[in-house]
């Protein structure tokens, strides 16, 4: 009798897509029970529209697999004890996490809480999918890539199709999948080496990435 059970933990964006498929691929080899978490510290009514398109693309993505997806608020913010109880009433023995843009779900995959994870979870082995291996697959969770600019507006920069002002950056745009809006990974090259920039309704999230490192 199998008794491996995988469970992979999903919190927002398209990197969640990629988890789903390494648990799908995961479950499949070993022939055991997939579930897949989400756990969110924003109530499903405050959602935006790309929030929700993900969790209708995650569960239609899950359901087709023959696993679970669960859905659950945590209002406390405490993910780590979220997570623990799922595990423990699904009796994982696999649990797949992985890095995003979001501070909380970062906190969870770095540092003291993947030890205080790995501490409390006894027997289950944990996958921990990094950032940086996301976007060197980026078909995987974006739209075929497009070749833009970025234009500083103030202290930022916005994304445009047209190198305008004085100051611009010139990359390829790859769009997040399942959204309306110009929400991405906008990729540049910078000295022989590559850089990536995360767009959110057209602007980059964080300018301190591009900022001084490409001559003007």
């Amino acid at each position: 009798m199998n008794t491996e059970s995988i469970m992979v933990c999903v919190y927002y964006g398209p990197t969640g897509e990629r988890l789903i498929k390494r648990g799908i691929r995961l479950s499949q080899l070993l022939n055991c029970p997939l579930y897949v978490l989400r756990v969110d510290t924003v109530p499903d009514e405050e959602l935006d529209m790309d929030e929700v398109r993900y969790v209708s693309v995650w569960k239609k993505m899950v359901e087709e697999a023959g696993g679970e997806f669960i859905n659950k608020e945590c209002k406390d913010r405490k993910i780590a004890d979220a997570i623990i109880k799922v595990a423990e009433e699904k009796k994982i023995t696999q649990l797949v996490l992985g890095q995003s843009g979001q501070t909380l779900w970062q906190q969870m995959t770095k540092g003291s809480l993947v030890n205080n994870l790995l501490n409390r979870v006894g027997a289950i082995d944990i996958h921990i999918v990094a950032v940086k291996r996301s976007v060197d697959q980026l078909e995987e969770t974006h739209e075929q890539g497009v070749k833009a600019y970025l234009v500083r507006s103030g202290d930022t920069f916005h994304l445009s199709e047209a190198p305008e002002g004085k100051d611009v950056r010139e990359g390829v745009f790859f769009k997040d999948l399942h959204t309306e809006f110009e929400c991405g990974l906008f990729k540049m090259e910078v000295e022989g080496s590559y850089i990536y920039a995360k767009i959110n309704r057209g602007k980059v999230t964080d300018s301190s990435v591009i900022t001084g490192k490409v001559k003007k």
